[in-house]
């Protein structure tokens, strides 16, 4: 039950949705915030819940087309119920919405709006292309929002806002990447979706004028663009595994949004994070 329920939650992607919130907060100190510990532990346990949730809610939606599409999965595969995922989707939401609450007020407003996207995606809008995508950008962008809240910046201009963007896109060309695991696979596509992802990491140093950040993010992005200029066989397995990859190197955006808001130790901290959710994503598949 518990290797299910690693599973089902997908642990391996845990790493990410931290540091979104550390690069989210790193943003909103530059930004004019103020360093407060006790807010951004509360943030981040509100992130990893509502994070987690999504995912247990995700599976539950999607029971029945994973019976055939893939029967693997803890769901359709028998190892966990999906009365007990719904419930630990919708008890994480609440766990969330409370631990966001005792953050403040901006903290819970950024939260309490990403639950009801993670409730959309989950159970309306991931059906279409249209849509999915879209809403699993904004769901990230706020995920990094969320730990701005957490140093209460006095306005969410454009030190805050583009780095969000520019994180909802990534998610975004990612998210359209994964949708050809369950569909036909597109060759051309598929390799300029893959290839377009690493190279939104230049996006967060430009808008916010950082030589260091560019610097950064260029080698983060040569480091996930490199074994896939190599793929010349993009079959549905080869799209997993990229797919996999790239929703790993979100921590590789984090560090350098990190450093183009000018906080170098916190970003050599979050890459410490990147080794680690390799090695849980060779158990635990992100996907």
């Amino acid at each position: 039950m518990a290797q299910a329920l690693a599973r089902l939650l997908r642990i391996s992607l845990a790493p990410s949705a931290f540091a979104d919130v550390v690069a989210g907060s790193c943003a909103g100190l530059a930004a004019g915030g103020s360093f407060r510990a006790g807010t951004l532990a509360l943030g981040a346990a509100a992130s990893l819940c509502v994070y987690h949730a999504g995912m247990a809610l995700n599976d539950f939606a999607d029971r029945r087309i994973d019976a055939r599409a893939r029967p693997d999965r803890p769901i359709p595969s028998g190892a966990f119920p999906p009365r007990l995922a719904l419930a630990i989707g919708l008890a994480g939401l609440a766990a969330s919405v409370l631990l966001a609450a005792c953050a403040g007020p901006e903290v819970l407003r950024v939260a309490g709006t990403l639950s009801l996207l993670v409730l959309a995606y989950d159970f309306a809008a991931k059906r279409s292309a249209w849509t999915g995508p879209p809403i699993l950008g904004a769901c990230r962008a706020l995920n990094l929002l969320l730990g701005a809240a957490c140093s209460a910046p006095p306005s969410y201009g454009a030190a805050l806002l583009l780095p969000a963007a520019a994180y909802g896109l990534y998610v975004f060309l990612v998210s359209h990447l994964a949708r050809m695991e369950d569909t036909v696979v597109r060759a051309g596509a598929a390799r300029i979706l893959a290839l377009a992802a690493p190279s939104s990491l230049l996006l967060p140093a430009l808008s916010l004028r950082s030589l260091e950040g560019a610097v950064a993010a260029a080698a983060f992005a040569a480091l996930l663009a490199r074994p896939l200029v190599r793929i010349r066989d993009w079959t549905r397995g080869a799209v997993e595994r990229v797919v996999g990859r790239l929703l790993g190197g979100t921590i590789l955006l984090d560090a350098s949004i990190a450093v183009a808001s000018g906080y170098l130790a916190p970003a050599l901290g979050l890459l410490l994070l990147y080794p680690l959710a390799r090695a849980l994503a060779r158990r635990y598949p992100p996907t």
